[in-house]
Order: structure tokens, then sequence, then C-alpha cells
């Protein structure tokens, strides 16, 4: 018996024909899908010339490849595609966007909670310039839904157009990638720098290592090795006013220089000069307020007062006493029975000099 060859190669033809027809609509419909956030089965009718009566069918058939393609590809897992008779049609679902799926899930791409919250703490230290502060903003939204940016904007845009940073470089991010760098580098640098002491040289040529960088309240700070000193001290990033690395004259920091960064940083939230102290008041504040700013503290005891307040008794260790000495002159009459003794006279001082100047 013979076989007709031409017949199994028409049917091969036709074969090939109907799947990249396949190909092309199910590509068609992703693109849609990621354009526009849909497609109708109108789109698919009128684009790739489909009969009317089984568009539906045939929509289900690639929906369910694409759910499928979807499911096996990274990250691509959180996307899926749902009917809305609001369109009518089928459009691109994002479930995060669902706090059902949320509760339940273990996220490793950024929510739009996640970036609220960066914004809000960005738009409340004023740490930063305002174009640098929306130029973030703009990469927090590239991680987000169409959804989730809409969002975003709403709920930032009020406090961004009252924004008012604090007096800093342009060049401030820069300067924290740089200095990020020398401290990995254990970099020797030479520099000049604004001091906050008046009369203060700012053309004097220093030399130091950079040992650690952090920020706190409205600035960024660097913690040096300072060679003419021969001590670590701690300079405000935006008042470095020239820098650079240097590989002449190379600083070794002694090993008993480099301290402990985060033991530093418990003393020196505010100042920190004045060397170290252990600080106890008697406060009539709402005690949290005391204890947030000295990391290393707690309530010891709590009295009543004849006019039915309480108090509370606060000790506090490893205190700057130039700060402690700055925040307690803050707090004015809330304030009682502070020791040691020494510290309560410095205060005690300065209020005073505070009088006579208001003469």
């Amino acid at each position: 018996m013979q076989v007709d060859k031409r017949d199994d190669s028409i049917q091969n033809d036709d074969n090939s024909e109907w799947h990249s027809k396949v190909k092309e609509r199910i590509a068609g419909e992703m693109l849609w899908l990621f354009q526009k956030n849909y497609f109708t089965l109108s789109d698919i009718v009128d684009y790739f010339h489909e009969d009317p009566k089984s568009v539906q069918r045939t929509v289900q058939r690639d929906l369910r490849a694409i759910r499928n393609s979807m499911d096996s590809l990274p990250d691509a897992g959180y996307y899926t595609v749902n009917y809305d008779k609001a369109i009518p049609g089928y459009h691109l679902f994002y479930k995060l966007d669902d706090p059902d799926f949320q509760k339940d899930q273990e996220i490793d791409s950024l929510h739009v909670d996640e970036a609220l919250a960066i914004m809000k703490i960005l738009i409340g230290t004023r740490a930063l310039e305002k174009g640098s502060v929306n130029t973030i903003e703009k990469h927090l939204k590239y991680n987000l839904t169409p959804k989730q940016q809409a969002f975003l904007t709403q709920e930032t845009t009020e406090t961004l157009s009252k924004y008012y940073p604090v007096k800093t470089v342009p060049d401030l991010i820069d300067r924290v990638r740089i200095f990020t760098d020398w401290i990995e580098q254990k970099a020797t640098i030479k520099f000049t720098y604004q001091s906050s002491v008046p009369n203060s040289s700012t053309t004097k040529k220093r030399r130091g290592v950079p040992l650690s960088l952090y920020f706190s309240e409205y600035y960024f700070y660097v913690l040096l090795y300072d060679d003419e000193h021969e001590q670590s001290r701690i300079y405000r990033l935006d008042r470095f006013i020239t820098f650079r690395k240097t590989n002449s004259g190379k600083v070794t920091v002694p090993r008993i220089k480099k301290l402990d960064v985060g033991e530093l940083r418990k003393k020196t939230y505010l100042l920190s000069g004045g060397g170290d102290t252990t600080l106890e008041f008697w406060y009539r504040g709402f005690p949290q307020t005391a204890l947030d700013r000295f990391p290393e503290s707690s309530v010891k005891k709590t009295r009543t007062l004849e006019d039915g307040s309480q108090e509370v008794f606060i000790k506090c260790r490893n205190v700057a006493k130039q700060g402690a000495k700055l925040w307690l002159m803050s707090q004015g009459s809330l304030v009682s029975g502070v020791k040691p003794e020494y510290l309560r006279g410095e205060v005690r001082e300065e209020i005073q000099k505070m009088m006579a100047n208001y003469e």
C-alpha cells in the first residue's frame, strides 16, 4: 500500500500554523495585560479575528497557560488574571493588593506599607534636600503596582509640598557612599572641616581614618580616628569642606582606639563632648520621653506628689556630659534632684548666663 506523504505535509503545516497563531495570541494578551492592565474579548476578536461564538473558550485556554507561566516564574507568582465585570474584561491583578493574601505570605518584594513608612521617616527627618526625597520616592514606586503608586502619591503629596529640609549639602547621598567605601577600605583621608566651635579654622588640613557612619536626628555623622589628637572623634558629614583619600602618610589606628560603635552611639545621641557620666534625676514628664533619649536608662522608683501627680526617678548610664546638660536644660521644671552634684552646678551656672543675656 502506497502512502501519500503530501497529506502528512499539509497536516504538519496546518498544525504549525495553528501553534504559531496560539503563541501570537497569548503573547498579545500578555502584552495588553502589562501595558494597560487588561484586555477584552472584543480585543481578541478584532485583532486576532477569532470567532465571537467561541472566543470565550479560547481565552480561557489561553489564561490557563498564562497563569501557569506566572506561577512558575520568579516574582511573577504574585500576579494573576481575573475577570472584571466593570471593564468588562480580563485584568492583571496583583495579589499583594489583597490584604487577606498579605496576612499569610512571606513577601520578598517591597510593599506599599513599607514604602509609605520609608517616605514618612524621610520626610520627618528633614535630612535630605527635597529633590533627593522626590527621587527616592520615584525609585520606591518602581517596585509598586499602579494602584499602590497612586496610594503612595496621595499619602505624601501634601506633606512633601510643605517639606523644609535642614541646611545641608546637595551631595549628601554621594558623601554617604564615599565615606562608606573609605570605611570598608580602612582608608586614610585628608580633609578640612567647619566646626561648630566659634572662630575655629576652616582651612586647617586634618588627617584621619573614618571608622563608622551613622544617622542621628537630622544629620549623618562620621566616627573618625583623628591622627593629630590620637583619639576617635565625631564629625558631621555635611560639615566636611574638602575631603580626599590619600596614599601618603597612611594612619594606623591603634587597637585600643577602635571603639565599639554601638556603645559609642549610646553615649553620643546628642553630643560626644565632656566625657561620660552616670546621670540620675527625678522626672515629672512622661517617663518614656526620657527613657527614649538615654539608651541605657531605667526607672528606679516612683513617688506621688502633693498635687496627686507622679514623678519617677531615672538612672542613665554612660551619658555624654555635654549632651546630658543640654537635654536637662531643655526639660525645664520637669526635672529636679539631678546627680552628680557637679553637673547640677554646671546646669545652674549655664541658666544664670542665659538669664543675664535676657536682662
